[in-house]
């Protein structure tokens, strides 16, 4: 499992999905719970961390599939309670199916306010990739599956694509995104995502 150091560790909460480095790095002990509970990497992707700052929130539980890690956390001020469902989309076609099946069946039978965000290595409308082909029945199945599980993409604002393959000649697609239940926009009824700087990677970093 990869391991993580976060010297400013500022936001609230983060969710990670984790590349597998060359060189272990130490973690930080302000993590909760310990980022090895969680999926592992999986070739270059997938390994997926949720990290929250304990002394804004109090871990209540946790679960993992194949292709999520979610959490559920406790605002110690407010004592509101939620949980946060990280995601990462197989890149392959075959393996779409799948991934859709699942978090439908997981969110559907999710209690409480649910936040879920990640890579979901699909796009829903055609204007979301800048060039290429479409693959217009998984954007269908996407579509669909959203509509399934009666939740609604959180408005955002930045940068027009979230992620590029950093060629010569570069395409560009909204692959990351969050979403939220009823029972959390309840809560949260003016919450935006923002893209921010991509420094490095070939994605945009999302802020909720």
């Amino acid at each position: 499992m990869p391991r993580f150091r976060f010297h400013q560790f500022r936001h609230r909460l983060l969710l990670l999905i984790a590349r597998q480095p060359s060189a272990e790095q130490p973690a930080e002990s302000q993590l909760s719970p310990p980022p090895t509970a969680l999926p592992p990497a999986v070739g270059h992707s997938g390994g997926l961390l949720i990290a929250v700052r304990e002394d804004l929130f109090e871990f209540i539980s946790s679960s993992q599939g194949d292709f999520f890690a979610s959490m559920v956390i406790r605002n110690k001020l407010s004592r509101l309670q939620w949980e946060v469902l990280n995601v990462y989309g197989p890149v392959h076609y075959d393996r779409k199916a799948a991934f859709l099946a699942e978090i439908i069946d997981y969110v559907l039978q999710a209690q409480g306010p649910l936040l879920m965000g990640g890579d979901f290595n699909l796009i829903r409308f055609g204007d979301e990739k800048s060039k290429g082909a479409l693959h217009k029945t998984a954007m269908v199945q996407f579509n669909a599956a959203i509509d399934m599980m009666q939740v609604r993409e959180l408005h955002w604002v930045g940068c027009r694509f979230t992620w590029t393959n950093k060629q010569e000649n570069p395409t560009f697609e909204v692959l990351d995104r969050a979403f939220m239940n009823g029972s959390w926009e309840t809560l949260f009824p003016l919450a935006i995502t923002d893209t921010l700087v991509r420094v490095g990677s070939d994605h945009n970093p999302l802020r909720s």
